[in-house]
């Protein structure tokens, strides 16, 4: 049994297709101090955003599924669920890049639904402007290196990237200051 498997729950929830019912993108920013991660769960028809986060101590893959646990209460067998993981480069060749190769690989290990991204010049494309319309500039969970708005960054970047959750992040972005804006 994969790691995500035990999440899975029988909710009946309403998944349709694009722009149809709920997403769920999860970002993890993976650390040796603190691994920050964001959940956003995103409903188009019904127009809202919840924003759950976290930063943990360490890299454990199973603090990691304990926090999802808590706040997802559906399959991540659903085709609506996304989880992106900023993805490790070897700097130094020390003890420390071993063992955040080795936090990365386990985390891409929970489920066929993770994909690992680089975050090479994701502030740049990732921006503060787009941070702060989405609510997730400033979180009330504190970490060693702003790990959670980094999970948050990571989150988005996997959103650009793809092309279904682009066109829900243009929804988002275009309506705002409109009658369809999304509430958080």
């Amino acid at each position: 049994m994969k790691p995500l498997e035990r999440l899975k729950v029988d909710v009946p929830l309403q998944f349709g297709g694009m722009f149809g019912s709920m997403y769920v993108v999860v970002g993890i920013d993976p650390g040796i101090v603190n691994t920050g991660i964001v959940v956003y769960f995103i409903h188009p028809q019904k127009r809202y955003i919840v924003i759950k986060h976290t930063a943990i101590e360490g890299c454990k893959v199973e603090d990691i599924l304990d926090f999802l646990a808590l706040h997802l209460t559906m399959s991540f067998a659903r085709p609506w669920t996304y989880v992106f993981v900023e993805a490790y480069r070897p700097r130094s060749h020390f003890d420390t890049d071993a063992r955040m190769g080795a936090a990365v690989n386990e985390i891409k290990k929970m489920g066929p639904e993770v994909y690992a991204l680089d975050n090479a010049g994701v502030k740049n494309i990732v921006s503060r402007a787009l941070l702060e319309l989405l609510h997730s500039w400033s979180f009330t969970t504190k970490s060693n290196h702003q790990d959670v708005r980094s999970a948050a960054r990571i989150a988005i970047l996997g959103m650009l990237k793809n092309n279904h959750l682009n066109q829900l992040l243009a929804d988002i972005v275009i309506s705002r200051n409109t009658d369809y804006t999304y509430k958080y």
